[in-house]
């Protein structure tokens, strides 16, 4: 969960069984939350939302500066996405409705809300590489 080049960077889009695509200020909430702060603080304030709801592997711990892991206690976060996450309520909640509906959609059902989409990389790769 969060920009695309930094989980890339982490793990290879040919292990993904999908790749949710949300581009959340097409959403009807938006224009509110982005009036309320920036567009910039309203999607580290959603990446932040998503990762304290679901706990994604790849964000739950950090390196400590001897080499060893850490766990994250977003609780405790004073970051930006933080600080702006209880200004979204009303945005977060139609982002997490999107995204609870694009985690089982398949090819073929009703087209997902706010212009998301959903990638299929396996799929992807067989079709490119035959």
């Amino acid at each position: 969960m969060g920009e695309s080049h930094h989980l890339a960077n982490t793990f290879p889009p040919e292990i993904w069984s999908r790749v949710v695509v949300l581009p959340w200020p097409r959403l009807s909430s938006a224009r509110k939350a982005i009036e309320s702060s920036s567009q910039g603080d309203v999607g580290l304030a959603l990446e932040y939302g998503l990762q304290s709801a679901f706990n994604p592997l790849a964000n739950s711990a950090r390196r400590t500066a001897a080499g060893g892991w850490r766990a994250v206690n977003r609780e405790k976060s004073s970051s930006r996405g933080a600080r702006a996450y209880h200004q979204i309520s009303e945005l977060f909640s139609e982002v997490k409705e999107v995204w609870a509906r694009a985690e089982v959609w398949q090819p073929g059902q009703e087209t997902l809300a706010g212009h998301c989409h959903v990638v299929f990389p396996a799929e992807r790769l067989r079709t490119v590489l035959g």
